[in-house]
């Protein structure tokens, strides 16, 4: 089978929880590039140089935006999406709300650290659960594909 007939899915907490605050504390955030990407949470960062640097080349190049922020070469090889999408908004989807981190109304710890990354299928529908965080500290979500 090609590399790029295959068919896989990654379900999983994937610990990009950086918005807002949390990307100046270096207990959240102890990354190089955590001042780099200030103005946008993790989901968003790596939705934009990691998952937006496709190829599925055997041996793709590497991200070279990444090199120019200062990974070496291999890192940044490593770094590039062989054809996965998250049909969750990296935005709009946020899995993790927790009432403890709220003060006055507002929300200082949010974040979508929660993925659904498909490869080789389509979305047929989408949902996400758990919105008053009464079962876990996540939303579920759900996804079925064709």
């Amino acid at each position: 089978m090609e590399a790029g007939s295959s068919k896989q899915v990654i379900m999983a907490d994937l610990n990009t929880m950086a918005n807002g605050v949390a990307r100046l504390s270096p207990n959240y955030c102890c990354d190089a590039l955590r001042f780099g990407s200030l103005g946008l949470s993790e989901a968003q960062w790596w939705h934009r140089h990691v998952l937006a640097v496709r190829s599925d080349a055997p041996n793709p190049p590497p991200n070279r935006t990444l090199m120019r922020w200062g990974l070496d070469e291999r890192t940044a090889s490593e770094l590039v999406n062989p054809g996965f999408h998250d049909p969750f908004d990296v935005r709009r989807d946020i899995t993790l709300d927790n009432p403890k981190y709220r003060a006055l109304g507002c929300s200082l710890m949010t974040g979508k650290l929660d993925w659904v990354l498909l490869r080789g299928m389509s979305v047929v529908a989408r949902s996400m659960g758990n919105h008053d965080f009464s079962a876990s500290d996540h939303k579920w979500l759900q996804v079925t594909v064709r």
